[in-house]
């Protein structure tokens, strides 16, 4: 994608889902329950990702695909007496710019180049000798 500074800069997808559990009396009031937390998920997600970091790059950006997302639910699950669990979860495709960063080792001043004979084919690999040395600052 390009570099932030030295490093590379990467554009990675991320295949994301956010998980709704709710427990309620009754399988009406767990639906309902789960119905509306489902909506707060996904349009906090929608109207502003509050996944957004603190990153001092002007690089950086996190994008939600609103294309991708999708709603799965659960069945209800029976818990003791009139108890029941519900779920569901919100996914989508989380787009972020991510840097690879390195560590600075060291500086070298000089590399020496070297360049073999032309032409070097099996027959006179062995007898292939190293004509010139270059140094560059």
């Amino acid at each position: 994608m390009g570099f932030d500074g030295p490093n590379p800069l990467y554009r990675v997808n991320y295949a994301m889902r956010t998980y709704i559990w709710c427990r309620a009396v009754g399988p009406e009031e767990a639906t309902i329950a789960r119905d509306r937390l489902t909506s707060v998920v996904r349009s906090a997600l929608l109207d502003y990702p509050c996944l957004q970091a603190k990153d001092p790059r002007q690089s950086f950006q996190v994008i939600v695909d609103e294309n991708s997302m999708r709603e799965e639910f659960s069945e209800i699950t029976l818990l003791k007496g009139d108890r029941v669990l519900c779920g569901g979860y919100v996914g989508y495709t989380l787009g972020i710019n991510e840097v690879v960063t390195r560590q600075d080792i060291g500086e070298i001043s000089e590399i020496e180049l070297a360049i073999s004979q032309q032409g070097v084919t099996d027959q006179n690999l062995d007898a292939s000798t190293w004509t010139n040395t270059y140094s560059v600052e």
